[in-house]
């Protein structure tokens, strides 16, 4: 282990209940279990997972491994080293305008906007093309064609990908990882522009500044994936035990995105029937991403929501990536405690809604926001 630093504590205790059962249980490197949220805190499964090295961050009740801290407590971070990377769709262009004048339209902010495009054969050129019907630049991203037989019976129940929604999106779920290679291919994020890579859908809604603030936190030169995590028994059978949950976000470092190689991961996962976050995961995890999962409001499934403990952890500053938000968006708190990211607000309306609502925690400048090329 690493010499101990001033303000952290070396944790090793099996006070989780779940020690000593030959499988790693606190979230941190070694814990393999398919849950979201750890079973366990960090550091209370020793005998399984070994000693962690723990620090807290100043002003907060937040503690993280020394593994994804910068060598300061904090370090400068400005909102336009934050890379948002907005998913959207031809067929849903209102929530991309609605995205774009809301959230994106903060001072610093920088949005590029993903649309859909007819799938190719060959599956792994990507095509860049400003539309000139919208008023934002975006990359239209062409993703190969997922496997037929997705959608199949098994006896007398129908497979994962048969639900509605599920089988009409199939198609743009392989759109993501040729645009994380957007990013991770231009020219800005070479030279060393970007510090943090944020994907989201364009139905989720975003607090940037509450983001900065936890990301200058965090060391961008480790190899950090941050959301909401889940599991699934379908990604667990690909040995996927864990993902971040789409629209609770998908957050990159810089130097994760640098070391996947996300072509590669596409060829793998192409014949297969997945979901975007499962190819996201399962990439980052061949690569040896570290996953920090403490932060995320364990939300990933709606049938296992815990309402006050998601309170709870909004407190303690451990809730900043919320996938399922609508049971609870009437109550949620705006600034200091707020999430960074939120996800399914319900209709169009209610999403309106609340972002004037909590309007001035964003600082607009105006209604015409601020995309990014990259090229």
């Amino acid at each position: 282990m690493e010499p101990l630093r001033r303000g952290c504590r070396r944790a090793c205790t099996n006070s989780c209940s779940k020690a000593r059962d030959g499988r790693c249980h606190d979230g941190w490197l070694g814990d393999e279990t398919p849950v979201g949220r750890p079973d366990c805190p960090l550091g209370s499964d020793c005998a399984d997972c070994g000693a962690r090295q723990l620090c807290g961050l100043p002003g907060t009740k937040l503690t993280l491994p020394l593994a994804v801290l910068p060598n300061a407590q904090t370090t400068s971070l400005r909102l336009s080293q934050i890379i948002f990377m907005v998913m959207g769709s031809t067929r849903y262009r209102q929530r991309t305008l609605r995205t774009q004048r809301t959230w994106c339209s903060i001072d610093g902010v920088r949005c590029l906007f993903f649309s859909d495009d007819s799938p190719v054969a060959g599956g792994d050129s990507v095509g860049h093309s400003e539309l000139d019907r919208e008023p934002f630049p975006s990359v239209r991203v062409r993703a190969p064609r997922p496997p037929r037989s997705c959608c199949t019976r098994r006896g007398r129940s129908k497979s994962f990908f048969c639900e509605h929604h599920r089988l009409i999106t199939l198609q743009a779920q392989y759109r993501f990882l040729p645009a994380l290679q957007v990013v991770r291919t231009s020219a800005a994020f070479k030279a060393g522009k970007f510090r943090w890579v944020v994907l989201v859908d364009d139905d989720s809604f975003v607090f940037p500044r509450r983001l900065r603030w936890l990301l200058s936190r965090l060391d961008y030169r480790k190899l950090v994936y941050l959301g909401d995590f889940g599991s699934s028994g379908e990604a667990t059978q690909m040995h996927i035990p864990h993902f971040a949950c789409g629209g609770g976000g998908s957050i990159l470092s810089a130097a994760a995105l640098e070391r996947m190689e996300l072509m590669d991961c596409l060829r793998q996962f192409r014949g297969r029937c997945m979901q975007s976050d499962w190819m996201i995961g399962g990439c980052a995890r061949r690569h040896n991403v570290s996953f920090l999962r403490e932060l995320g409001c364990g939300t990933c499934d709606p049938r296992r929501i815990d309402v006050k403990a998601i309170y709870s952890r909004l407190k303690e500053d451990r809730c900043f990536f919320l996938q399922n938000a609508d049971a609870i968006a009437k109550h949620l708190p705006s600034g200091a405690h707020s999430p960074a990211i939120l996800h399914g607000l319900g209709t169009a309306e209610a999403t309106e809604s609340f972002f004037w609502k909590h309007a001035s925690h964003f600082n607009r400048t105006g209604s015409q926001g601020h995309a990014t090329r990259i090229s």
